[in-house]
């Protein structure tokens, strides 16, 4: 038994006792630094895709913004010819129920009224 606890006590056991010490202060920096490399790789990937989904974000909200501002112009658009067509009727009303009217006039006045339901067209000459 002395020369078991010579051997672990002695020269050649301290040196065994420090290698495997050093050996697993180097294996546990080795799996910290392997994690850490880990976690960047994973937070890159995560910051990447991000970046895209951010990206395709931005460009969804742009064709929103796109298709709003037509919608918002064929409003105008559909607003304005409601508006003259509104107008054309008022005056053909009017033009029924005025007492100095006559069939032809009446004729006239309704034969100059939107072609095809278009307002744009017949505006300026009825006004």
């Amino acid at each position: 038994m002395a020369a078991t606890l010579g051997a672990v006590f002695g020269g050649g056991g301290t040196a065994a006792v420090v290698t495997a010490i050093t050996r697993r202060r180097l294996t546990r920096v080795e799996a910290a630094d392997a994690l850490a490399d880990s976690a960047i790789e994973l937070l890159n990937t995560v910051k990447a895709d991000a970046r895209a989904d951010l990206t395709a974000m931005r460009l969804e909200l742009a064709e929103a913004r796109r298709e709003a501002a037509e919608t918002r112009l064929a409003v105008r658009r559909a607003t304005a010819e409601a508006e003259q067509l509104t107008g054309y009727l008022q005056r053909v009303v009017s033009a029924i129920h005025d007492p100095t009217m006559t069939i032809e006039r009446l004729r006239v006045l309704v034969g100059t009224g939107p072609p095809n339901g278009s307002a744009t067209s017949w505006v300026s000459r009825t006004e």
